[in-house]
């Protein structure tokens, strides 16, 4: 379906369409970049993780300027994958990507097994509240 106005074959929604083009756009980029600002203002914390079962960890923190401090970047669980992944942490560190998988737990965002491991074992060796 096609909406708004762009090349022919594109899908092109009124939000994408704003983004940077118009005047309306324009001024949602200034507010949400001084939104951010302020929030980061706010934070007197910059060292924490962020345990999450889908990709909102990985949103906060870039909406804040920080390091992606958690194992869970580009994960996703279902809620009983995620209450068992994150009651075993220490367990789950240990695994690899193939044992996350079997578990239950994917990583939507990596296109191939070797992607996903070398994604996940720079992840979980991240240096935060889990790790010693």
């Amino acid at each position: 379906m096609r909406t708004g106005s762009g090349p022919p074959g594109k899908c092109v929604t009124p939000m994408a369409e704003g983004r940077g083009g118009d005047f309306s756009g324009r001024l949602r980029d200034v507010l949400l970049k001084t939104w951010r600002g302020l929030r980061r203002l706010r934070l007197r914390n910059r060292d924490f993780s962020l345990i999450t079962n889908n990709c909102i960890a990985g949103i906060i923190y870039h909406d804040l300027g920080l390091p992606f401090l958690t194992p869970t970047i580009n994960l996703f669980f279902e809620d009983e994958d995620f209450f068992r992944f994150a009651g075993s942490l220490e367990h789950y560190l240990r695994c690899g990507i193939e044992e996350l998988r079997q578990s239950g737990i994917s990583d939507p965002h990596t296109t191939s097994l070797r992607k996903g491991s070398k994604a996940w074992n720079r992840q979980k060796n991240t240096k935060g509240p889990w790790s010693a």
